[in-house]
């Protein structure tokens, strides 16, 4: 009896972290906006050294600050320094927080260095 209870709870255990799915982690990039779409609803950071930017699209669960102060897509400008955390979902890029002109108070165009794993 008690066999059969713990091989029901292993049994449902394993069911309900087969159908859960692996989780996505979050990843940080720091860079440069190169471009923003505010019809498409996405941007482009291009990081330091690399040859391409990368775009990110949006969403309404995307949270983009300017400082304390939350703002919208088409405050990111061109030239804007910003930390976006992001996760791939479905081969794409998207954004989950966008942080404009940060890393130790610097200023909306200074440059940043790279990804953060």
């Amino acid at each position: 009896m008690m066999r059969n209870r713990i091989w029901m709870a292993t049994a449902v255990g394993l069911m309900l972290l087969g159908f859960s799915g692996p989780a996505s982690a979050d990843e940080t990039l720091i860079g440069n906006v190169a471009a923003v779409d505010v019809a498409a609803k996405t941007f482009s950071v291009q990081e330091t050294g690399a040859t391409q930017p990368t775009t990110f699209s949006v969403d309404a669960k995307t949270n983009i600050r300017e400082g304390r102060k939350e703002v919208k897509l088409d405050t990111l400008k061109p030239g804007h320094s910003v930390k976006v955390t992001f996760v791939q979902e479905n081969g794409a890029a998207l954004a989950r927080r966008v942080d404009v002109g940060v890393l130790l108070g610097a200023d909306k165009s200074t440059p940043m260095p790279s990804r953060i794993k």
